[in-house]
């Protein structure tokens, strides 16, 4: 069985979100992309906030790839709505 990754590199995750669909729909907790990109922030960011929030998604995606993260069976939850398929 292979080993699960890990983001050593905070440059990998500054990738990841540069390229997250901006057409996604939020979750259930409304956090869109944009959001999510906006708390990122970009390089050469120094605001403490900014960084806080950086060292947090790091270390929350990193404990979603091994299957600790708190919340997990969270994770996969999505509302959906049925259509009546017009035939």
């Amino acid at each position: 069985m292979a080993q699960a990754p890990f983001i050593v590199s905070n440059d990998i995750l500054t990738e990841m979100i540069a390229d997250l669909n901006k057409q996604s729909a939020p979750g259930f907790d409304g956090w869109t992309v944009q959001r999510v990109q906006m708390c990122y922030g970009s390089e050469g960011d120094g605001d403490n906030y900014t960084l806080a929030f950086r060292n947090f998604l790091r270390v929350y995606f990193q404990s979603m790839i091994t299957g600790n993260a708190p919340g997990s069976t969270m994770m996969t939850a999505a509302r959906l709505t049925p259509l009546v398929s017009a035939q």
